[in-house]
């Protein structure tokens, strides 16, 4: 078994396996759900505050939302650039978070499964948080990591705002996603 993650209530386990996953009543030791039909191996699963979904994510670049009981998928979040090795519901169940081998976490709208916000460490010790919309919120030092390609130019944080006004940096302390 990859990964394992028991339910809020505490009466099931998902486990991954390669490329199966499986939800079992933790009472009797009896398997329930059997999630299969993936290609790719799967690296964790997380269950949403309600139980009802689980959050699996992959090694083919995306994670996926199952509804347990049916054991359907819901969404299917794609856009990391390599494997998908971490996957975590807020805990209202709005949000889903995952992580990536290519350095990066995501959050999404659980429900819908679009795409919220990328959040990017940076070697400096700074961040970079980029926005579907085109709209970024910088923290720290980004050195010489960050730039954008405009033609034969590439441009810094400080140029790309003068130049691109529907690139926006959004301003430290301020909100990136709504309330």
């Amino acid at each position: 078994m990859n990964a394992l993650a028991v339910s809020p209530d505490g009466a099931v386990v998902a486990t991954t396996a390669t490329i199966t996953a499986r939800t079992w009543e933790i009472a009797t030791g009896i398997p329930d759900v059997t999630i299969s039909g993936r290609h790719d191996s799967l690296n964790a699963v997380a269950f949403g505050p309600s139980g009802a979904l689980l959050g699996i994510a992959s090694t083919d670049k995306t994670a996926t939302v199952w509804d347990v009981t049916a054991g359907v998928p819901v969404t299917t979040l794609a856009g990391h650039g390599s494997s998908v090795t971490a996957v975590a519901f807020a805990p209202d169940g709005a949000l889903l978070a995952t992580a990536s081998a290519d350095a990066t976490a995501r959050l999404w709208d659980a429900a819908s499964g679009a795409h919220l916000a990328t959040l990017v460490p940076l070697p400096s010790g700074g961040y970079i948080t980029l926005l579907p919309d085109t709209r970024y919120k910088l923290g720290g030092d980004p050195g010489d990591c960050l730039w954008w390609a405009a033609g034969p130019c590439r441009l810094g944080p400080a140029e790309v705002s003068d130049r691109f006004p529907e690139v926006r940096r959004v301003p430290p302390g301020a909100a990136i996603l709504p309330a």
